[in-house]
């Protein structure tokens, strides 16, 4: 033995690495109505599980996971790129109005401040596009579901 990985462990590595993902871009992609309320769950998805480095992943898988350039991994760069506070804000009100995830992805420090202020009055554009029927096995729905079993936060306001 020469001590380099047999190439099947390594197309092994590979698959088990992009797989998540391959399925996770069809899914988000073959939504009708992917709007900026998806982007806390899915990040929350990112880290907890998808890209999240397991104790048992071999080097090359825990490489992939974790390699975006020399010094920054995947989930690093985008927690930073969604780090901003008035982008937080700004994710944290539309998970919240989202009656698919309401206060799930909402910081508690950030509860009262999506609550109580009232987000910045935009004119909402949406454009709609035919899309072409395609057979997809998943819907993004079905990555996010085992993030539902974590219990809702309610948020009750004072009564004055």
């Amino acid at each position: 033995m020469t001590g380099k990985p047999d190439i099947c462990d390594v197309l092994e590595a590979i698959h088990k690495s992009l797989h998540p993902l391959a399925e996770f871009t069809d899914a988000l992609s073959s939504e009708k109505y992917a709007s900026v309320s998806f982007v806390k769950s899915v990040l929350h998805l990112f880290n907890s599980s998808i890209l999240k480095v397991e104790d048992d992943d071999v080097d090359l898988r825990r490489a992939m996971k974790t390699w975006i350039t020399s010094t920054t991994s995947v989930l690093d760069y985008l927690n930073e790129k969604y780090s901003d506070p008035l982008t937080q804000e700004l994710l944290d009100t539309a998970s919240a109005v989202d009656p698919r995830f309401k206060l799930r992805f909402v910081t508690e420090d950030s509860v009262a401040e999506v609550m109580d202020g009232p987000p910045d009055p935009q004119v909402e554009t949406t454009e709609t596009a035919e899309e072409a029927p395609c057979a997809k096995k998943k819907t993004i729905g079905s990555f996010l579901k085992v993030l539902r079993t974590r219990p809702d936060r309610t948020y009750q306001r004072n009564k004055v």
